[in-house]
Order: structure tokens, then sequence, then C-alpha cells
């Protein structure tokens, strides 16, 4: 009983370490909130443009030597405005 309450410890010693290495892995990286908007006579045509922005946005602004992740696009729209918003972390 008490070797598998040690053995126990000792996983639970180990995912402690590698959790806390990878939160400071990410504490190292910038990440940034990034939106666009678009209006346009349809909601296809504003969600399209607004994406269109959001990506050159991140393509002229945030520009890193060490590369960057962007996550997923999600879109917003009210009638014919639409808001294109995604996370950028740079490394």
């Amino acid at each position: 009983m008490r070797t598998s309450f040690v053995a126990v410890l000792t996983v639970m010693g180990a995912v402690a370490i590698l959790a806390a290495s990878e939160s400071q892995a990410y504490a190292e990286e910038n990440c940034y909130s990034v939106r666009a908007t678009a209006e346009a006579r349809n909601p296809e045509r504003a969600t399209e443009r607004a994406e269109h922005r959001l990506h050159r946005h991140i393509a002229d602004e945030l520009r890193s030597a060490t590369g960057k992740t962007v996550g997923p696009v999600t879109t917003q729209c009210i009638r014919n405005s639409c808001k294109a918003s995604t996370v950028v972390c740079q490394h």
C-alpha cells in the first residue's frame, strides 16, 4: 500500500513539473487579440472583407523573426457590418 502511494506522488510530481514548464513557455509568448471590421451590402461580402483585413493586418503589423501562431478566426455580424477576430501569439 505504501509503495503505491509513493508511486502516485512520484507521478504527480512529474506532472506538476511538466505543467509548470509548459505554462512558463506560454508566459514567454506575446499574445494579442486582433480584430478587423468591414461593412458591405450583404453579410457574406462584409465577412469576406473583415477576414481579409484581419489577415492583412496580422501579416503587415505583427511581424516576428521567430514566428507566430494564429488562432481560429471568429466572425460576428450585425446587419451588414461584420467583425473578424482572433488571437495571435508571437514566439
